[in-house]
């Protein structure tokens, strides 16, 4: 009797678990549309910078002067956590907080055609057809990546935690590679 109630139990759970991911996979893209962004350019009468405090933005905040943004939260082991945020005028604030190579916050500089190059490389990897969410509340300890770009007045964020798909990967370890690859200034607290 004791073997039909685990088998019962066994199955529904993988029947629950089935439907909570096909009721993900149904989330519809969110694009939002703002025309009034422009894409980054190396026009010098760009009247918009980066905040002039090393205080990164608020998620709400970017508007149109963010133009990519990565996130990663820490877990129990030795994810990396850090924030990197990329403006419109080239400025990259980097935030380092548990086990990455630059521990506070610092400040670099970035041609506008390598990120320009990123966010075409990011637009082609369909960046823009992702779902908004990979996740699974019943697994735990699972760092977070949240990715924002803002590209030709398309506006989205991504947030993946579980299963993310490949592109997403490709996307944020391009993100992540440039980053580390910059020189950067320690800013003072």
């Amino acid at each position: 009797m004791k073997k039909i109630i685990y088998i019962i139990l066994a199955l529904s759970l993988v029947t629950f678990s089935c439907k909570n991911r096909k009721e993900q996979k149904r989330q519809k893209v969110q694009v939002t549309d703002k025309a009034e962004t422009p894409v980054a350019t190396e026009n010098p009468a760009m009247t918009e910078e980066a905040p002039a405090s090393v205080t990164m933005l608020e998620e709400d905040d970017f508007g149109s002067l963010v133009l990519i943004s990565l996130t990663k939260t820490v877990c129990f082991g030795e994810c990396p956590a850090y924030s990197v945020q990329f403006y419109k005028d080239g400025t990259v604030l980097y935030e380092g907080i548990e086990n990455v190579e630059r521990i506070g916050k610092f400040k670099g500089k970035l041609e506008l055609p390598q990120i320009n190059k990123l966010l075409e490389s990011a637009s082609e990897m369909g960046y823009f057809k992702l779902d908004p969410k990979y996740d699974n509340e019943y697994v735990s300890d699972m760092p977070t990546a949240t990715t924002y770009i803002n590209y030709k007045g398309k506006m989205k964020k991504v947030v993946c935690r579980f299963e993310c798909d490949k592109n997403l990967i490709k996307i944020n370890n391009e993100i992540e590679n440039l980053t580390n690859s910059m020189s950067m200034k320690k800013l003072e607290k």
